[in-house]
């Protein structure tokens, strides 16, 4: 999703990841990150993040307890609208599978 999002290469998507990771190995909580998200970033952005989350989630086809929470969890923390996060899950499944 990242590499087709954003045009990245592997390897800048493995740094990206990477980076991420290690930012959040300092504490387990998703707020400090999903704080700055909901300051910052337009509803557009917002729509526009959630639509890559649903399509991370839709990867295996799948639809988890666990990612659901984690849907709900980020939904929450960035002040979003239920109507927003059904575009954004209409719309992941409208793109198709991820490449």
């Amino acid at each position: 999703v990242l590499r087709r999002q954003f045009e990245l290469s592997e390897a800048e998507v493995e740094e990206l990841i990477a980076t991420t990771e290690a930012e959040r190995s300092g504490t387990p909580d998703l707020w400090p990150f999903t704080n700055a998200l909901r300051r910052v970033f337009s509803p557009d952005e917002k729509l526009d993040l959630l639509v890559m989350v649903w399509q991370v989630v839709f990867a295996d086809e799948v639809l988890d307890a666990h990612e659901d929470l984690l849907v709900r969890k980020l939904t929450t923390m960035l002040s979003v609208n239920h109507s927003v996060v059904m575009e954004a899950k209409r719309r992941a499944r409208e793109s198709g599978p991820i490449e």
